[in-house]
């Protein structure tokens, strides 16, 4: 009967302990919550609006329930951008292990209401789940705004769909859009199909753009219709040797106009950037509109004086295309005027490249011999391929075109 008893306590005890441990983790992550989410919105420095503000107007714990509202000026109090306002609330889960929240963005105050006012309604459910054992985040985000008619122009309805998962270090997100359009007075645009993806792994960094279709349709009767449009990127921010790459390809262009009628052109293109300053290509990605011209101008010289070499360059047009590598030397641009660094960097820039231009291609768009004359006089004509070809590099600023100086850069 004793040992009856003594289990009986032992497991009181035990649970009893246990829901102690899981009282106060639930409670010790929900009190973190507030000053976690402020210190992650007020980190987050968007390029495009440059400094965030962030005012935390009311936070409520209570157990493991959060509830808290907050006033974000999109870069900065005196940018006279209208603030947004959003409400966060949350859910700790067993032992702090996991919280699931919401945001919501209230439309009778700040950015919401004005773009409801002016522009249109719009809908959001933006919802996370948070694994504070793995440290990952999954995030799914439906922002949809109703049919837009102002001041001359239609736009559809537009739903965007936002996903997110993992941290920092790791992780997969996704954009999309299945359908966009907007007609003005003068033209319209219609595009199908947008799906943006990005994957990080430490380092690395992998993204991939499609877009089905994009039509331009003007008044004057000129259409430009892409289909199939695919871009994919890839950037090693290795601090020893950094790489970024490129690879974008159309699969069929067709342009009607009064000038020329072409139809099923592939267009591509696709290169490496490789042997320049890490550190300095991040300051220039911090630039947002707030930057002052003059440190913008002492960025980008920056950058451009440690050099950097392009590699494995293709531009292809139909059956005419552009072969490259360039090497830009490390210079030192401090303290010279614009025109000085312009005629430096031209002296700089070592280019090895063949040209390839297809008669076909020529007739398709349009473009008599006669007038690109002056283009193909250096080059010279294959029969097999029917083409102009040409070898071309630069020295000291000076073009070359098969061994022949043709002009400056």
């Amino acid at each position: 009967m004793n040992k009856k008893i003594g289990l009986i306590v032992g497991a009181v005890m035990v649970f009893g302990g246990l829901y102690a441990a899981n009282t106060y983790m639930v409670h010790k992550v929900a009190n973190k919550i507030p000053e976690e989410t402020q210190t992650r919105i007020a980190s987050y420095n968007a390029s495009v609006v440059g400094d965030i503000e962030v005012e935390q107007l009311s936070s409520k714990v209570k157990g493991g329930h959060v509830d808290e509202a907050y006033r974000i000026f999109l870069g900065g109090k005196n940018s006279g951008i209208q603030p947004l306002y959003l409400n966060h609330s949350a859910d700790v889960g067993l032992f702090g292990t996991r919280v699931t929240g919401s945001i919501q963005l209230p439309k009778d105050k700040g950015f919401a209401k004005y773009f409801t006012q002016e522009v249109g309604v719009f809908t959001e459910s933006i919802k996370y789940k948070l694994n504070a054992v793995s440290q990952t985040i999954n995030v799914d985000a439906q922002i949809k705004t109703d049919a837009i008619n102002k001041e001359g122009a239609i736009i559809s309805p537009v739903a965007l769909h936002l996903a997110f998962n993992g941290n920092d270090h790791k992780y997969k997100s996704l954009a999309s859009i299945e359908h966009f359009s907007a007609q003005m007075p003068d033209n319209r645009i219609d595009v199908k199909n947008i799906v943006s993806t990005t994957e990080k792994n430490e380092t690395l960094v992998k993204g991939s753009a499609t877009v089905d279709s994009v039509q331009i349709s003007q008044k004057i009767g000129s259409d430009l219709t892409l289909h199939n449009f695919v871009i994919n990127s890839m950037f090693n921010a290795d601090a020893t040797e950094p790489v970024l790459s490129i690879d974008a390809k159309v699969a069929k262009t067709n342009i009607n106009n009064m000038f020329m009628h072409v139809k099923d052109v592939v267009l591509s293109f696709s290169g490496q950037l490789n042997h320049f300053d890490l550190v300095s290509l991040q300051k220039l990605q911090q630039v947002n509109q707030s930057t002052p011209e003059e440190q913008v101008a002492q960025l980008l010289t920056q950058f451009l004086g440690y050099g950097a070499h392009l590699d494995d360059v293709n531009i292809a047009i139909d059956k005419t295309n552009l072969t490259a590598k360039a090497q830009l030397i490390p210079a030192d641009y401090t303290n010279k005027t614009a025109r000085v660094v312009g005629i430096q960097l031209k002296q700089n820039l070592n280019i090895d490249a063949n040209l390839n231009i297809s008669k076909l291609m020529l007739k398709k768009f349009g473009i008599s011999e006669a007038m690109v004359a002056s283009v193909l006089a250096p080059l010279q004509f294959n029969e097999d391929n029917k083409a102009f070809t040409g070898k071309v590099t630069t020295k000291d600023g000076t073009l070359i075109v098969n061994g022949k100086p043709v002009s400056k850069l």
